[in-house]
């Protein structure tokens, strides 16, 4: 496990604070040194939660220990809609960001404007029925809610990622107390080589101005485009899809892009 602090750089502010017309001035260990003014800098936070886990995966993937927007690995944390870095108000198709203004077009799905495969779909990445799309099957850094919100060092787990986890670990659907209290349920990953694990909370969904399914609904984004590209690939229990299935059965299986998803993401090597 690894935790990111810069407590030498909030004592340093603390001491140039008293100081009119002064610089932050932050030494990395890899010798690179940045400077702020003072009284540009707002407030500085810690994320002492921020820590990655290895399952002794064969890939060497390490998991982080919580959602993004999570204060501890119980916890839902934020949404996110697929490509968007940014939580906000409203998830629909009118608020997604690869989406042309969609009352222009026959359809809401047939507006998207990046992230597009040839799927012979009547969208906007076909022109006189010639594929004109970007075919990008996976998140770019600039459009990943883990790059931007963590840093270079964590991305979203792709789809092949989240079929690792569940091949090398073995899956327990159970509860933790988050920080309010409550009991919220989850899968409990452990691996099947070091006996490390963690928990993945239900952290359901945010669909237009809700969330709902907190605590039932297993899902999260995945960074890979789905076979269709109004579709991104998410990891499912698939009980969120039929009720009549039992507890256990994960795999990944495509979803509406401008829905709000949770994400946990892993560390880059």
């Amino acid at each position: 496990m690894k935790q990111k602090s810069f407590l030498a750089a909030l004592l340093l502010l603390v001491t140039c604070l008293t100081v009119q017309a002064q610089k932050v001035k932050i030494n990395l260990v890899d010798g690179q040194t940045f400077r702020y003014d003072v009284e540009k800098v707002e407030s500085i936070t810690f994320d002492e939660n921020v820590e990655f886990v290895d399952l002794g995966l064969p890939s060497g993937t390490l998991w982080a220990s919580c959602n993004i927007g999570a204060a501890a690995p119980e916890d839902y944390g934020d949404y996110f809609a697929w490509g968007e870095t940014k939580t906000k108000a409203m998830y629909g198709p009118d608020t997604y960001k690869w989406m042309n203004y969609w009352e222009k077009v026959s359809s809401t799905v047939a507006a998207i404007n990046k992230y597009t495969v040839d799927d012979s779909y009547n969208g906007i990445w076909y022109s006189n029925g010639v594929f004109v799309g970007d075919g990008i099957t996976t998140l770019l850094p600039e459009d990943d809610a883990a790059t931007a919100n963590w840093g270079s060092d964590w991305q979203t787990p792709t789809s092949d990622q989240f079929l690792e986890l569940k091949q090398y670990t073995t899956q327990q659907w159970t509860t933790r107390t988050g920080k309010d209290g409550f009991q919220n349920h989850g899968y409990l990953f452990t691996s099947k080589k070091n006996g490390n694990y963690i928990f993945i909370p239900a952290a359901g969904l945010s669909g237009y101005d809700s969330t709902q399914g907190e605590d039932e609904v297993f899902r999260y984004w995945s960074a890979s485009l789905y076979i269709r590209s109004y579709e991104a690939k998410s990891f499912v229990d698939y009980t969120t899809i039929d009720d009549t299935l039992p507890r256990g059965e994960l795999g990944n299986v495509g979803f509406g892009r401008y829905i709000g998803l949770p994400v946990r993401p892993v560390w880059k090597k």
